[in-house]
């Protein structure tokens, strides 16, 4: 189904009856759930709880270190492989969140022709029909996060803030958004997190739990990476590599340390773009990039495989690490090469005087 456009109550017009007459609901986000991903889905989940409905937060993995004290009673579950509908149970809805994308649910995928009830995908992403799953697309790629579109949900459904759904929407946006500062950030995105603050959210304190706790393993990773750091293109693009024998030696969690590692690369005054390639366990390398300005990294992740949005976008790619590395190393070179003659000839319309 084609997704929806918009991001009033009339949005939600098709599944707030529903979520009314249903009972019980699942709720899942893509792997390696993200702050975006995970505070979505918590929120959500307390938002049917105050209905007096039951949910499960189900996910195929693990939640990064950094983001559980957003879950600390640690309601979200993890999905065995395998397990089926009946693992799963009676299901009025499945809610999926931040990706409309069959294969960013990994192994719950299984679950789409097995469970009869209708699947509802929530995302900001750019909506792309050959990898959609779901019966039912509410996608707004003008949002800045996911975690804003279950705002209004929660409005639409007559919900009120507490504590925990507002910390949970909070670390939502503010991860998505960089903090902030990602051109999709709005005065509606900032009267939504003003809400949140009202609701008891401290952001001295969101920011000690996400940036402020980095272990002595995360130092020595810190240490690999930076001995890895290459760059092409005039320095415009950084590259790092992280083998499995790296995080082997360090101890490090690889969730935790990824956007971290970026985000300092990035801040090098020269750099347009950082790409991060990750050594995974089952024979594949995870490629994270990150631009500033006018690089969209999107279009590059979407050659590989994966998506993103035109700042923040990643695939995860089959293969030996130096296999893909020369595989995004060409894609990036040549999108790099079209948009800076697509930036110049701009620059060039703007500076010529009119006829």
């Amino acid at each position: 189904m084609r997704p929806a456009a918009g991001a009033d109550i009339a949005f939600w017009g098709e599944i707030v009856p529903l979520i009314e007459r249903g009972t019980s609901f699942l709720i899942t986000g893509h792997e390696h759930a993200d702050g975006d991903a995970l505070g979505s889905q918590l929120a959500l989940y307390w938002f049917l709880r105050q209905m007096g409905k039951k949910a499960r937060a189900v996910n195929c993995d693990e939640p990064q270190r950094r983001l559980r004290f957003i879950d600390p009673d640690g309601v979200v579950e993890i999905y065995p492989p395998g397990g089926g509908a009946a693992w799963v149970g009676p299901c009025d809805a499945w809610f999926v969140l931040d990706t409309s994308a069959l294969a960013r649910i990994g192994a719950m995928g299984e679950l789409v022709p097995a469970l009869p009830c209708p699947k509802i995908a929530i995302d900001h992403h750019v909506f792309a029909e050959e990898e959609a799953f779901a019966d039912i697309n509410l996608v707004d790629d003008r949002a800045v996060a996911t975690g804003k579109l279950i705002h209004g949900l929660g409005t639409a459904v007559g919900c009120r803030l507490d504590p925990r759904i507002a910390l949970a929407l909070y670390v939502a946006i503010y991860t998505d958004s960089g903090g902030f500062i990602y051109t999709k950030m709005d005065p509606g995105t900032h009267r939504i997190i003003a809400e949140l603050m009202e609701a008891g959210v401290r952001p001295y304190e969101v920011y000690d739990r996400l940036y402020q706790t980095h272990t002595a393993q995360e130092a020595a990773l810190f240490g690999h990476a930076l001995n890895s750091l290459r760059f092409d293109h005039g320095g415009k693009i950084a590259w790092m590599t992280l083998t499995s024998r790296m995080y082997d030696a360090s101890g490090a969690d690889p969730e935790a340390s990824e956007n971290y590692l970026m985000n300092y690369v990035r801040a090098i005054k020269t750099v347009e773009a950082v790409i991060l390639l990750r050594q995974l366990p089952e024979g594949r390398v995870k490629v994270s990039m990150r631009s500033k300005n006018f690089f969209h990294v999107n279009v590059v992740a979407g050659e590989l495989g994966g998506g993103g949005h035109w700042l923040a976008a990643g695939a995860c790619v089959e293969g030996s690490l130096p296999r893909v590395h020369e595989k995004a190393k060409a894609a990036v070179s040549r999108e790099w090469r079209k948009q800076c003659a697509g930036l110049r000839r701009r620059k060039a319309a703007a500076a010529s005087p009119p006829a």
